[in-house]
């Protein structure tokens, strides 16, 4: 069986805030033309993945796995900011 797989990351955007999902309104709604022609031409997506915070989501990306699994689990700040200048 040939499997078709669509991988879409999106920064900062909420399911809320996407018209195939029923738009909830309160939010600005995210620009999603092709996603939403896609839906309206009958495409499901059905099996989606968000986290709250953006590097958790990048790192899943990159490595496969879930936040549980390796341990990012809140935004990563730049270098600078991260260590503390005395």
């Amino acid at each position: 069986m040939l499997c078709q797989v669509l991988q879409q990351d999106r920064d900062d955007v909420g399911v809320d805030q996407l018209k195939l999902f029923g738009y909830g309104g309160g939010v600005t709604p995210a620009k999603t033309p092709v996603l939403n022609s896609l839906a309206e031409a009958g495409v499901m997506f059905r099996n989606t993945w968000a986290s709250p915070e953006c590097s958790p989501s990048r790192v899943s990306f990159f490595n496969g796995r879930y936040p549980l699994r390796h341990h990012v689990m809140a935004a990563l700040l730049p270098i600078d900011q991260a260590i503390s200048q005395e």
